[in-house]
């Protein structure tokens, strides 16, 4: 199950996770951080079917390169889609948090204890 952990926070600052939901509206978000969502929309709902206004409008804000790597995140942030929607994301022990970390090849590592 994917988990968000709680962390300290700079006084001052605030988490934009709200603000995904409604980004269009968000006052807090760049035109480039709303364009990347618009990508990211596009890329989950039908990427052969980008339409030509996202396109632009992601050619304006990023490079070749930025859109490039943006996408390859977008793949790399949906490789838990299928155990999501196969039920099969429960927690490793259901009593306790279990921390993980990603060793330097990337692969997900399950801390024992």
């Amino acid at each position: 199950m994917s988990v968000r952990r709680a962390v300290a926070r700079p006084a001052g600052t605030s988490d934009l996770l709200s603000e995904v939901g409604r980004y269009e509206q968000s006052a807090s978000l760049t035109d480039s951080h709303k364009v990347a969502l618009r990508l990211h929309r596009a890329f989950l709902a039908h990427p052969a079917g980008l339409d030509a206004d996202v396109r632009s409008e992601a050619l304006t804000h990023f490079s070749a390169a930025q859109i490039v790597e943006l996408v390859f995140k977008f793949m790399w942030w949906s490789t838990n889609r299928a155990s999501v929607t196969l039920g099969d994301d429960g927690p490793h022990d259901a009593n306790r948090l279990t921390s993980f970390r990603y060793d330097k090849t990337g692969a997900y590592v399950v801390e024992a204890g």
